[in-house]
């Protein structure tokens, strides 16, 4: 036990801890802990002295001075990151995305955009936090018309002539469902939040879609 103060340890010899059980227990469990007593500071709204502080500590973990065999820690340390955020895994090839979609059955946001200016920005939106939460949530494609002809054939389907455009598809094999578009260049938040409630509708009609199938699966039978 080192002590940083003689007149500290006066003090613990003239406390409580007299000759008791719980005095032997303090004891032994403090014998490989180093004491510590924090500097008086003066409060500037009062003209009161803040008291020391005594603290025990071994490793740099602190302990409770009132039961240190416990070993209950009282200072909080710090903590790595622990919230990691996954990011999107764009697809460039829009056949193959869209295929996954389908698959999946998860539904297909598709980043129509070119090397403009514009677009580029939007990509830059696109890589931040607010957007990238949506990650897992759909299948995410970077669709580039000028040179992937089944962007292209989308995009003129869907009626897509302004670039950046973001167009949310439902996972139809069979013909192009949009629920929702957005056009030209928006922050990474309201781009979140609009493709965020257009999966949501994509979900919902998801999940509606078995029930429907089954009433009239039923009805064919009776």
């Amino acid at each position: 036990m080192s002590l940083i103060d003689e007149s500290a340890y006066s003090h613990l010899e003239k406390s409580a801890f007299g000759a008791s059980p719980f005095a032997d227990k303090f004891n032994k469990a403090v014998q490989d802990l180093d004491w510590s007593i924090s500097t008086p500071s003066r409060d500037n709204g009062s003209a009161n002295a803040v008291l020391p502080e005594l603290t025990l500590t071994k490793g740099g973990v602190d302990y409770n001075t009132s039961s240190p065999w416990e070993q209950q820690v009282v200072k909080e340390l710090p903590q790595g990151p622990t919230d990691k955020t996954s990011k999107i895994e764009w697809t460039t090839n829009t056949a193959d995305g869209y295929d996954s979609g389908v698959h999946q059955q998860k539904p297909i946001v598709m980043v129509f955009g070119e090397n403009g200016t514009w677009s580029q920005a939007m990509n830059q939106e696109l890589d931040k936090p607010e957007f990238q939460k949506l990650a897992n949530q759909a299948v995410f494609l970077k669709s580039t018309p000028s040179t992937d002809l089944v962007a292209a054939n989308i995009g003129k389907a869907l009626g897509v002539d302004h670039y950046p455009s973001i167009s949310v598809l439902s996972p139809n094999g069979s013909m192009l469902d949009e629920v929702g578009r957005i056009v030209g260049y928006f922050d990474a938040a309201t781009v979140a939040s609009k493709v965020g409630e257009y999966i949501a509708k994509v979900n919902a009609s998801l999940q509606t879609a078995p029930q429907v199938a089954s009433q009239q699966d039923s009805s064919a039978t009776a």
